[in-house]
């Protein structure tokens, strides 16, 4: 009778820990060989996978700091399971965590977890600087079943000597990362061709770019936290860290009527693709600062930004967009008055809600629309900020369409043509404006109608009347019933007075109502 011996990678689900490999936790030595040894018991790492021999299982990464000098790479079915991400911001000395600290050196061309994709027929690992364009199955080993969770990635170099990211996935579809924090690297996180992925949890502070998704990342969820590093020092990112796909400034303006800030420029989540591949149907619900562009969407469509919170003190577009298309269910954000709230390019199509603390004064950087109609680019806007002064949309010649709704207050102040009201209170009122057309919803009491007067004036419109005869509407009267409404675009008031044309109100009186009228501005 023979025996088999039975290997880790042998067992789908098992379950190994790096101290047993020889991990110190403390810090003081490197455990990079450690933990590599725990991953290759359960799945090989080089070149040579097959459905054989691919493995799968958990490496269990307890609470304490564990210093790498190399990059870790992960392989088919390979879950890192920690114990815990701990705090953010990132608390060195939270005992309770699982922390990974990177010590690269002099080294800046390294990631700090890498799938371990080879080229199938070239048996190399991808560079750490390439995009995959390509069968993942049949160009690359695809790797199935990875996960990453509840651990933290420490950069310890500090700002002087950025290694080149966090992690990154390549041809791992349907990867899972969860309950991660990634602290004081150039990159956060990437995936390439990683459809389906789910990463939610996750809180990331990096130089130069927070997600990058690129290429046939269909279907991806992700839900973090994304902040760009400014103090001790704002970094730029650097020529050689600009990805090659990324068009120049001088192709953003000429290519895609976009402005030409966007090559070198910091990027809080990224969904990009070769335009014969694609990235579709992102979900994000993010939150992001410090970057120059917040959320940047090109060859991607489809796309939905359940809510993005945008804070930072830097020049920023919060939408930028070229062959893309995208829904922006709210967005809120608190940002320097100059900063551009989108920024459209060719065939871009977007809806956005904004319901703002800090509304930009140039909402629209640009809007394009082909030469051709057939291909334009379109954004429906509902604004429900609270202001009357949150747009200013630089003409242009090619833009196709711009609809939009604009929500807030109303501050009005209540008199009579002649004779006096001595006092009105509870005052409420507020408009709602869609493209040219304004309507505004008001109530008052008089609380002492003093000598009356043949009919009461209300001023405070937010936007000026177009013309004397485009506005319509009614009042109601508590005692006496229907009233008539007229503006006055001179003067921007509106006048309630009853239909035969006698004075509309007494004392203890309520009068509400609505009208709407037509102003020059469409946003």
């Amino acid at each position: 009778m023979s025996l088999t011996k039975v290997s880790y990678s042998m067992i789908q689900g098992a379950v190994v820990n790096v101290l047993d490999f020889g991990a110190d936790p403390t810090g003081v030595a490197d455990s990079t060989a450690a933990i590599q040894a725990a991953i290759n018991s359960l799945a090989p790492t080089s070149s040579a996978v097959t459905p054989a021999n691919a493995g799968g299982g958990t490496v269990y990464i307890p609470a304490g700091k564990f210093r790498i000098t190399d990059t870790l790479l992960i392989g088919y079915g390979i879950t890192l399971m920690g114990d815990g991400a701990g705090g953010y911001p990132y608390l060195a000395n939270n005992a309770k965590m699982s922390q990974i600290q990177v010590d690269f050196g002099a080294s800046v061309n390294k990631w700090a977890i890498d799938s371990a994709t080879y080229v199938t027929a070239t048996g190399l690992r991808v560079a750490y600087n390439a995009y995959v364009n390509g069968n993942i199955d049949a160009d690359y080993n695809g790797l199935q079943l990875v996960a990453i969770r509840g651990i933290t990635l420490f950069q310890l170099g500090g700002q002087t000597n950025i290694p080149y990211g966090g992690i990154r996935l390549i041809g791992c579809p349907n990867a899972v990362i969860d309950e991660v924090t990634i602290q004081g690297f150039g990159v956060g996180l990437q995936l390439n061709t990683c459809f389906g992925s789910s990463i939610t949890r996750i809180t990331s502070q990096s130089n130069y770019y927070g997600l990058l998704c690129y290429n046939a990342n269909n279907n991806i969820y992700v839900q973090g936290q994304f902040d760009k590093i400014v103090d001790p020092l704002d970094l730029t990112v650097p020529v050689a860290n600009v990805p090659t796909w990324m068009p120049s400034n001088a192709s953003f303006v000429a290519d895609y009527y976009m402005a030409g800030t966007h090559n070198a420029a910091s990027k809080g989540v990224i969904v990009a693709a070769d335009a014969s591949v694609g990235s579709n149907s992102a979900t994000l619900n993010v939150i992001t600062q410090g970057w120059n562009d917040p959320a940047f969407f090109f060859n991607s469509y489809a796309n939905t930004l359940v809510s993005l919170y945008v804070e930072g003190t830097q020049a920023q577009n919060i939408i930028s967009s070229a062959q893309a298309s995208w829904t922006c269910i709210n967005m809120q954000n608190f940002t320097l008055a100059a900063t551009r709230v989108v920024d459209m390019g060719f065939q871009s199509v977007g809806q956005i809600n904004i319901g703002a603390n800090n509304l930009s004064t140039t909402f629209i950087r640009n809007l394009w629309g082909s030469l051709s109609p057939a291909d334009p680019s379109y954004l429906l806007l509902q604004n429900t900020s609270n202001t009357t002064t949150a747009f200013s949309i630089p003409d242009h010649p090619r833009l196709r369409r711009l609809v939009g709704q604009n929500r807030g207050d109303v501050t009005m102040t209540v008199a009579s043509a002649t004779g006096t009201i001595t006092s009105v209170t509870n005052k409420e009122a507020y408009f709602i404006k869609y493209g040219n057309q304004v309507t505004i919803y008001f109530t008052f009491t008089i609380a002492n109608n003093g000598t009356g007067a043949t009919y009461i004036t209300v001023e405070g419109m937010p936007f000026p009347c177009s013309s004397t005869i485009s506005a319509s509407g009614t009042a109601h009267n508590s005692t006496l019933g229907l009233c008539e409404i007229y503006v006055n675009p001179t003067f921007s008031t509106f006048i309630i007075k009853k239909y035969d044309g006698t004075y509309p109100a007494t004392t203890g009186d309520v009068i509400s109502g609505s009208f709407t009228y037509y102003t020059a501005s469409t946003i």
